[in-house]
């Protein structure tokens, strides 16, 4: 399950539609919440996280009855499902823009979340991603895109000299499953493992959808590694052993 800040987040929104402005509807203001992360296929428990942690933080916005240019704002959610798919992300980024949403959160997927970026930059939407770790998202260079998480470069980054420093790996050998997410997190663990004196001995990577590695860790056993650090967004159970 995905945790976030809730009340962080009610605080961002309001700083935020403060600065960018919102429609109105008579003498209420209403303001559209987007919220994009994969409602249906294997992430969508996790996507359904998000989206409820936005509608709580709408409610509550909603309850403080908070205003807007002096006039009493009404917060209303407009969600889409990306399905963990850049492609669609990208479309319904666009279906967000037209319907003029103030502010979107999301991602659930850093593959979606970086392509999907630029729709929302050009359209001077800003993005509060409390979920999506890869840092190339907030090293684009839009002034649009604001985190709440903790990049991979600290997460990995730790993992990575824990590894060297605590497990007192030796020879290191690392999976990802070539997603935005698994590669990013590999690249700053081999930084963090090399930086702090390690060696990698061997780098294998699967893809998102197999269940079943036997290839890759008889390579790694062939390595003589004694440490196996593996970065992949996985959904169902995986089997990690081999013969």
């Amino acid at each position: 399950m995905i945790h976030f800040p809730r009340r962080l987040l009610v605080t961002s929104l309001s700083a935020l539609l403060l600065s960018f402005g919102c429609g109105q509807s008579y003498g209420q203001l209403v303001v559209k919440i987007g919220v994009s992360s994969p409602l249906t296929g294997i992430n969508a428990a996790n996507g359904k996280d998000i989206e409820n942690g936005v509608r709580l933080a709408v409610e509550e916005a909603n309850a403080q009855r908070i205003k807007l240019d002096g006039r009493e704002a009404r917060f209303e959610l407009d969600s889409v499902d990306d399905q963990s798919d850049p492609r669609i992300g990208v479309q319904v980024a666009q279906k967000l823009v037209d319907d003029g949403v103030a502010v979107v959160v999301g991602y659930y997927n850093s593959g979606v979340a970086i392509p999907s970026a630029p729709v929302f930059a050009r359209a001077g939407i800003p993005v509060i991603h409390p979920a999506a770790t890869n840092p190339a998202i907030t090293r684009q260079g839009l002034n649009t895109v604001f985190r709440i998480i903790a990049t991979d470069t600290q997460n990995s980054g730790t993992a990575g000299k824990y590894a060297v420093k605590v497990m007192k790996g030796q020879r290191i050998a690392v999976m990802d499953d070539r997603t935005a997410f698994g590669q990013g997190a590999v690249d700053e663990f081999k930084k963090a493992v090399t930086s702090a004196g390690g060696k990698i001995v061997m780098a294998e990577y699967t893809n998102d959808k197999v269940v079943e590695f036997s290839a890759q860790l008889t390579n790694i056993r062939a390595a003589n590694a004694d440490l196996l650090f593996f970065a992949a967004w996985i959904t169902r159970p995986h089997s990690l052993r081999s013969g």
